[in-house]
């Protein structure tokens, strides 16, 4: 929220020319690859405002969504009502999926709210709100993650079949066909009508090696729940931690099993690091699903360990709030940052028009958040804001001297600690500029 209008990544691209800029790009996008039908409409609206309204609403998108999970939790009869409120503050402070920030991600948080409220939908018994629910889970799947984490629903309504809170057997047989063929449809049908079923190649193609690796991944997730059935039908009676504990790593295993079948999560550093303030920006939107198998293992863990539930509970909230105000800070740096580089861009007008290129030495990377680097297009943007010239900003590189033949390097430094600078809303950005030889 305290970034306001401030754009991140690829938020230059499409955010920084207005509605017109949005509804033109998005348009562009869907020929080619798909995206979610009238996404260039509604952020183009939306974006008339400015990007303090997206950001808005993501803010209040997310309690939403952990309180419709906690209902979903409570109707569905899963849990103790004294454990769903950990679980609803563990969905909502888990420093997770930090990339919400990004303006390019909005539809993201839009579509996971288009899921959950349909998952809570599904737990009733008029039959209007079940169409309802499944057109929500339907259209939640244009973010491709969803058709793989629908299983989680299909194993819940199954499993709930003989509840009060559920509908007739026939209707439930009726919810889980088509949630199970809605994936099947977005995946392989919709692709021959429209672009707006098509997938990002470089983002989603699944590999032999990759699949391999998420199936052995996701078994290895899911076996303890495998084990509590298994021993339920011996005759033995797992405790309710545990069927807590490998119920969630079972989601867990749901909702990252699409970013692994892709190339994402190669590593186990890959699963933390996106949990840490100054680590793995952009990464941390295949976070996504995460949340919520992650705070049903939380819940598991102080009773596993008998530890007070509430000691517990508030130590792990006091540790997620404080990681999350150091990473959303350093949002806020950066946005202070990018705001005073726009300013200085301006005055340097006279000496930037007739370069044919500039190089950018970033020597303020503290000011970056969670040790990002500003991308070359990111620098493009900015000083193309700042004076309306369009030149290519790289840093330094073989190609890039002797292709774009750079006549400026343009060196960014800063005056100020990440403290005094959040203190006084002011980083000292300053910029020296000099000529290059080299590469003409």
């Amino acid at each position: 929220m305290a970034s306001w209008n401030a754009l991140y990544w690829d938020d230059w691209i499409v955010y920084q020319d207005g509605s017109t800029g949005v509804s033109q790009f998005w348009q562009d996008f869907d020929r080619g690859r798909g995206t979610s039908p009238f996404r260039g409409q509604v952020e183009g609206y939306l974006i008339s405002a400015g990007p303090w309204l997206l950001r808005t609403l993501v803010f209040l998108i997310f309690p939403i969504i952990a309180s419709l999970f906690g209902s979903l939790l409570r109707r569905a009869d899963l849990l103790r009502e004294e454990e769903i409120s950990p679980v609803v503050l563990f969905v909502l402070f888990l420093p997770m999926f930090g990339a919400r920030t990004a303006l390019i991600t909005f539809s993201y948080s839009l579509h996971l709210l288009f899921f959950v409220l349909g998952a809570r939908l599904l737990f009733t018994r008029r039959a209007v709100l079940h169409l309802c629910a499944l057109s929500l889970i339907f259209w939640s799947m244009f973010i491709a993650s969803f058709q793989v984490f629908v299983i989680v629903l299909i194993a819940l309504v199954a499993w709930r079949l003989n509840s009060r809170a559920f509908a007739p057997r026939y209707r439930s047989a009726i919810i889980m066909v088509s949630l199970a063929i809605f994936p099947f449809i977005h995946r392989y049908l919709l692709p021959q009508i429209s672009s707006i079923g098509q997938v990002r190649d470089s983002y989603n193609e699944i590999q032999i090696a990759f699949a391999l690796r998420a199936l052995l991944v996701g078994f290895m997730l899911c076996l303890p729940l495998l084990i509590c059935m298994i021993r339920q039908n011996l005759g033995y009676v797992p405790t309710r931690e545990s069927w807590v504990a490998s119920s969630g790593l079972a989601v867990l295993a749901a909702g990252t099993f699409p970013y692994l079948a892709v190339g994402h999560f190669a590593n186990f550093s890959d699963w933390i690091l996106p949990l840490l303030p100054d680590e793995s920006d952009w990464n941390s939107r295949h976070q996504l699903l995460q949340p919520f198998g992650v705070a049903l293992v939380l819940l598991s863990v102080s009773k596993l360990l008998r530890i007070s539930s509430r000691s517990f509970v508030g130590a792990i909230l006091a540790l997620f709030v404080g990681l999350n105000a150091v990473t959303y800070s350093g949002y806020y740096l950066d946005s202070l940052k990018q705001r005073e580089m726009i300013v200085i861009a301006s005055e340097l007008k006279s000496e930037l028009t007739g370069a044919r290129a500039v190089v950018v030495v970033d020597q303020a990377l503290r000011f970056n958040a969670r040790g990002r680097s500003i991308r070359p297009y990111e620098w493009e943007r900015m000083i193309e804001r700042a004076t309306k010239i369009d030149l290519d900003v790289d840093s330094f590189g073989v190609d890039f001297c002797t292709i774009a033949k750079p006549t400026k390097t343009m060196v960014v430094f800063a005056d100020r600690g990440r403290l005094k600078a959040l203190v006084t809303r002011r980083v000292g950005v300053f910029v020296k500029m000099q000529d290059i030889d080299i590469c003409n």
